[in-house]
């Protein structure tokens, strides 16, 4: 919140607006989402979550249920395909659970997520631990027109290869990811001029401290 007062003084010493609700439409004018406002991914990305569960039966499953189907015995085929048919089941089921899950949220100062059918899964990361904010598209999700925006940090990328915060499933994701990377400038810039603003009354107090001890030898000179 400090820092989206920051950006309104800006705004009105720049002279860009005139007004609190100029500089809220001048801040917020076409992003992809609203501020604290929580958001899902694309029911594009329920698709995607079908192809891959499609394309993981297609290669694992198929090539070795088919042949058990055509040769082996009417026990073996009946124990082998009521845990098949259990599993896929229990995936069409999970998958649009799972969708209904996932949330973001990108606050003021920071982007929280949550997910997860049965056990929840949270996670919040401020924007002054934000590295990099990247964008990755595989050739489904380039075809259906998605993304995922990931967002690193640095102790946590050097500890794993994966990003701290992955926003799956977004259409604007170049949008978004140029929303975020934004307000890790703003905050960089806002945490700067905070940190030289405090350290003013110090220095002072240093320049007090040396010009009365000059003042205290020089009399004592005299």
């Amino acid at each position: 919140m400090r820092r989206c007062a920051a950006m309104r003084i800006a705004a009105f010493k720049n002279g860009t607006v005139n007004n609190v609700t100029e500089v809220d439409q001048h801040m917020y004018h076409d992003q992809p989402v609203r501020i604290d406002t929580p958001f899902s991914p694309s029911p594009t990305y329920r698709k995607l979550l079908y192809w891959y569960f499609t394309m993981g039966v297609a290669l694992l499953v198929l090539p070795w249920y088919v042949p058990l189907l055509v040769f082996a015995p009417m026990l073996a085929k009946v124990l082998t395909t009521l845990p098949v048919v259990a599993a896929i089941a229990f995936v069409l089921y999970w998958i649009p659970r799972y969708h209904e899950t996932i949330s973001y949220t990108v606050g003021s100062d920071e982007v929280s997520w949550q997910r997860g059918v049965w056990f929840r899964t949270t996670g919040i990361v401020p924007y002054r631990k934000i590295t990099n904010v990247d964008v990755s598209q595989g050739p489904l999700s380039r075809r259906l027109g998605i993304a995922s925006v990931k967002l690193q940090t640095a102790g946590y990328s050097a500890s794993k290869s994966s990003a701290e915060i992955s926003i799956t499933g977004i259409e604007r994701h170049e949008a978004l990811r140029d929303m975020l990377m934004e307000y890790v400038r703003q905050t960089r810039a806002f945490s700067s001029s905070a940190t030289g603003a405090s350290s003013e009354p110090d220095v002072l107090s240093e320049l007090r401290a040396i010009r009365e001890l000059l003042e205290s030898r020089m009399g004592g000179s005299k």
